[in-house]
């Protein structure tokens, strides 16, 4: 347990708590400088509003109102996740306050003159499960068992009628109506910000390739471990524009070409040969250039998602003698660390 705090330290606590959470301090960060805990923070904290840059935007506000919707319609909570492409749990959050749905009333019976020959019997059934009836009410009607009405349809498969009514294809038009325009106008936004971010970037100087280098690097490319002291530039992505920005830093940090070597990594179920040949023209070398391919063999349990003729592996950008290199983008990603944890007060020795 901590140690009793008197009421005028609570009051200075209070204080200080309301001043940094106005300037934008996160409930972590107060708990941490405060060294408080969180039920004491929150009694500190009590009618304070929180700073806008700490609200998280509901960035899912169309499909929640569309959840509720539907759930007024009488949807359950699988068919809603189903037709929203949201986890069943974000439903439950979305929807508690609404009360439960009538059930779906089941299929009404069906009122037929029943023929008296078997023959006509079966066909009558066969046209009453075309048209969607279930194999218990066509049974029903025909004073059959449902094994016999089963037997009798077999071969035919139901048009997939919705438990709300409508068939599915209907189902999808009416969501499709829905959602496209709202999709549309999500994309509009999409380009509208990377436009505005090119915008703001403006032309590339050399000082930013070599940043982006570094970065780069450090997020994808070996690096030298205490168990493992090799100073080595090796790079791996998949991304074919990454790769472009990746060799214009080395080329800006005054690496030859010459000293550039590739290898593809690939899985056995895809075209090594065509992938190798497009990465080749890709990054301007003849595939015969290439060191042996890595060969990823097939897991069974792993689902991959990339199977069509974009998937084209990963291509690795190997430079030799290259100590020097590493030495300098291990320098540049520290300064840069370095420099960004000053401001904040935190420990440049975290960097690895």
């Amino acid at each position: 347990m901590g140690r009793h705090r008197t009421t005028q330290e609570k009051q200075e606590l209070g204080e200080q708590a309301r001043r940094l959470r106005a300037e934008g301090w996160s409930r972590e960060r107060l708990r941490c400088e405060l060294r408080v805990g969180d039920e004491l923070l929150t009694q500190l904290l009590a009618g304070t509003v929180v700073p806008d840059r700490l609200r998280r935007p509901r960035a899912r506000d169309d499909a929640r109102t569309r959840a509720e919707e539907l759930r007024g319609q009488g949807w359950t909570y699988d068919e809603i996740a189903r037709e929203l492409g949201v986890a069943k749990s974000s439903c439950s959050l979305w929807l508690r306050h609404l009360p439960r749905p009538e059930p779906v009333p089941s299929e009404p019976d069906l009122v037929v003159d029943r023929p008296e020959g078997a023959a006509e019997r079966r066909a009558l059934a066969r046209r009453l499960r075309e048209q969607g009836a279930s194999l218990r009410v066509v049974g029903k009607a025909l004073g059959v068992s449902t094994t016999t009405a089963s037997a009798w349809c077999r071969d035919i498969v139901p048009p997939v009628v919705s438990p709300r009514g409508g068939s599915a294809e209907h189902v999808r038009a009416m969501a499709e109506s829905r959602w496209a325009p709202l999709r549309a106008a999500r994309d509009q936004r999409r380009a509208l910000v990377h436009e505005q971010a090119g915008v703001e970037l403006g032309s590339v100087t050399p000082r930013d390739l070599l940043i982006a280098l570094a970065v780069s690097y450090w997020c994808e490319g070996a690096k030298s471990k205490p168990w493992r002291p090799v100073e080595r530039v090796v790079w791996m992505n998949s991304d074919p524009g990454l790769v472009t920005l990746f060799l214009r830093g080395l080329e800006e940090a005054g690496v030859d070409r010459q000293r550039i070597s590739f290898r593809l990594s690939i899985h056995e179920a895809a075209d090594e040969a065509a992938a190798r040949a497009w990465w080749a023209r890709h990054v301007g070398v003849d595939p015969e250039a290439f060191a042996r391919t890595t060969v990823k063999r097939h897991n069974p349990v792993t689902t991959r998602h990339r199977t069509d003729g974009t998937y084209r592996g990963c291509l690795t950008v190997s430079v030799r003698q290259s100590r020097e290199l590493y030495q300098y983008l291990d320098g540049l990603v520290r300064a840069l660390v370095g420099a960004c944890e000053a401001e904040g007060g935190g420990d440049p020795a975290l960097v690895s």
